[in-house]
């Protein structure tokens, strides 16, 4: 997210003369309780408009809609939330993200029997299942040979990562691969490096941050894919000045940013 934040710093340096500026609120972990407190917080700040990264649960989507009908455009970023009027959602498709991830371990796999475990953010994120469902499906119908043995949460935690990869390698002591969804990349890398698994234990993730960047180079990630998630920061705030400005619709319900694909050679 500090990409994403950047993205976000630059639009409002960018539209700062005609009086635009944002408050930014964060959180860790996956609580409905404390995003729907922040919401309330930036309203009785006054904000005119919301860009949001949503937990995917039916009271963050009735308070959102209760939002916009009060006048205040809603954007989802980085994440989207179902059943919600918000003004568009800009992020990555994660159902072809996971798709790509899943394109990838068959490549590595080359028809051989392979085991993978999945590691799921949290099942509340709307992208992180649809990553699984993507991954699930391009399995199912291309690499029949690939066999899912478990999902597992990490919210996006590192401890509860490096603690449940260590649990994982000692139950499965075939596994070939593990797939991440979301975030507690550092954990799950050094408790294979711990463990003595790194390299072995192929390893697929998404992002390129500071934390896991290392791992990459090192050869403990066998590739991840990334999102833009500056553009993920920028992009809302510039749609949301022109919506506001003369009431113009963003082009799209959706709007994807680009999927890359990042191995250590690229780097």
């Amino acid at each position: 997210f500090l990409d994403v934040i950047a993205g976000l710093r630059a639009a409002e340096e960018e539209y700062k003369d005609y009086g635009v500026s944002a408050v930014l609120k964060t959180m860790r972990g996956f609580s409905v309780e404390v995003q729907l407190r922040l919401i309330d917080e930036l309203v009785a700040e006054g904000i005119q408009a919301l860009v949001i990264a949503a937990i995917n649960e039916k009271a963050i989507a009735h308070k959102l809609n209760e939002l916009v009908k009060a006048g205040i455009p809603v954007i989802t970023s980085n994440t989207d939330i179902e059943k919600t009027k918000r003004l568009c959602y800009v992020g990555q498709d994660y159902q072809k993200s996971g798709e790509t991830a899943a394109g990838l371990l068959g490549l590595v796999a080359s028809g051989r029997p392979f085991q993978v475990v999945l590691y799921t953010g949290s099942i509340h994120i709307l992208g992180h299942n649809q990553r699984v469902m993507g991954f699930n499906t391009i399995l199912r119908n291309y690499h029949p040979s690939i066999k899912i043995l478990d999902v597992f949460e990490t919210m996006d935690d590192t401890e509860t990562a490096y603690n449940l990869t260590k649990r994982i390698v000692e139950k499965y002591k075939d596994l070939d691969a593990i797939y991440m969804t979301a975030g507690g990349i550092g954990g799950t890398c050094k408790a294979l490096v711990d463990t003595g698994n790194a390299g072995r234990i192929k390893l697929f993730t998404h992002d390129c941050t500071i934390e896991s960047k290392p791992y990459l180079e090192s050869g403990v990630i066998s590739a991840t894919i990334c999102q833009d998630p500056y553009h993920q920061g920028y992009l809302p705030i510039k749609i949301l000045f022109d919506y506001l400005l003369d009431k113009k619709l963003p082009e799209s319900e959706l709007i994807h940013t680009k999927t890359d694909i990042t191995i250590r050679e690229i780097l």
